[in-house]
């Protein structure tokens, strides 16, 4: 198996920034966490953004987001996840064409058990979508973001995003809102 370089290393590819902080010590180091919540509610600006973040020195073999398209009519099989995965760390095609395709879930289960990484997998339809693409054995982390809470995944820890409060929101916004720097609440003058 090809072990890639640190040049060659998986990067996060979502370009959205995180909505929320993320909290290395809140998470525990468990190997699973599901964000779900309301569409809008920033599930894939907040797990997207934890390869930025302090988590993505924990992961230092890479950090991946892959959007599972869980709301199309037709989203990617998890065989076809996996190819991505496989790819994207440089495994040789030989070696893939080799194992076929009843050997790449081996492989790669067998490559991800051997590396600290950060996988993100974005709008996950259900758990029969994403319980392939989990790792069994290593050191690494699976962030599943769904607008379900995906209760028939075990061992998981699992984070309800809801939808901010007026104050949440002028907060956030760094205490502007866009019509004029007003808190929540006040009007407007006549």
């Amino acid at each position: 198996m090809t072990t890639p370089g640190a040049a060659d290393r998986p990067r996060t590819r979502s370009a959205a920034a995180p909505s929320r902080s993320w909290s290395a010590g809140a998470l525990e180091y468990r190997t699973l966490l599901v964000l779900h919540g309301w569409p809008r509610t920033g599930q894939r600006a907040y797990g997207g953004g934890a390869g930025r973040c302090r988590l993505a020195e924990r992961f230092p073999d890479g950090q991946m987001v892959m959007d599972l398209r869980g709301m199309d009519e037709d989203p990617p099989s998890a065989a076809d996840i996996m190819l991505s995965v496989l790819k994207e760390f440089h495994v040789a095609d030989t070696e893939i064409a080799e194992a076929g395709a009843a050997g790449r879930a081996a492989l790669y289960q067998g490559l991800l058990g051997d590396r600290r990484c950060l996988l993100v997998f974005d709008n996950a339809r259900d758990e029969s979508r994403i319980a392939p693409l989990l790792p069994r054995r290593g050191r690494g982390m699976c962030v599943v973001t769904s607008r379900k809470a995906l209760t028939g995944l075990r061992d998981v820890r699992r984070m309800g995003l809801g939808v901010l409060s007026a104050e949440e929101a002028f907060a956030f916004l760094g205490g502007h809102d866009r019509a004029g720097a007003r808190p929540p609440g006040s009007r407007c003058p006549r």
